[in-house]
């Protein structure tokens, strides 16, 4: 989100819905989020259970990055792309780059902040579509110290039923929303 706004892959650049999906990724992944009931949560362990073929614990999630199913690799990387990734990941563990990194993740993590909540406030906290809702929602969360009483939160959580319904076959969430106040 640093980025000059006429690099050619700029996040501003992206299709709206994918943008504002990346923004509360960008910053969940930045402030390097972590639930911190995951160990004990009973939902969070059938989860990792139900997707994951081994022990959620012993899988080696450096070696990871780059595999898929055959079956779901509709776009097989380029030799490029895996390289990036490569170089990225190498990058991220050297401490040598710690304090340049620090100062601009955190300018990163604030300019990410501040673009959601204008969204939440342009939509009165419904944001543009169910999935940046919860990432929405999960990122007021953290930046407002894990405070779940804290207004934002609060004012995210009152927004959820609008996405909700129930048809004879059980509950429903919907793609989109208006915006209104």
């Amino acid at each position: 989100w640093l980025l000059p706004n006429w690099f050619p892959f700029h996040p501003g650049r992206l299709w709206c819905h994918c943008r504002m999906v990346y923004l509360p990724m960008g910053y969940l992944y930045g402030s390097r989020f972590i639930y911190s009931k995951a160990r004990s949560d009973p939902l969070i362990a059938s989860l990792r259970e139900e997707l994951y073929c081994e022990d959620y614990n012993t899988i080696p999630w450096s070696t990871t990055r780059q595999k898929v199913a055959p079956m779901d690799n509709y776009s097989p990387l380029p030799l490029f792309m895996k390289l990036a990734q490569d170089f990225l990941a190498i990058y991220e563990s050297w401490s040598v780059f710690q304090p340049f990194k620090n100062r601009f993740r955190k300018i990163g993590l604030k300019f990410c902040v501040e673009y959601m909540a204008a969204e939440d406030l342009q939509t009165n906290f419904i944001d543009i579509g169910p999935v940046n809702k919860a990432l929405n929602l999960v990122s007021a969360y953290h930046a407002a110290g894990n405070d779940i009483n804290a207004t934002t939160v609060q004012n995210h959580m009152m927004r959820i039923p609008d996405y909700l319904w129930v048809a004879e076959d059980g509950m429903k969430m919907q793609g989109y929303n208006g915006s209104q106040c």
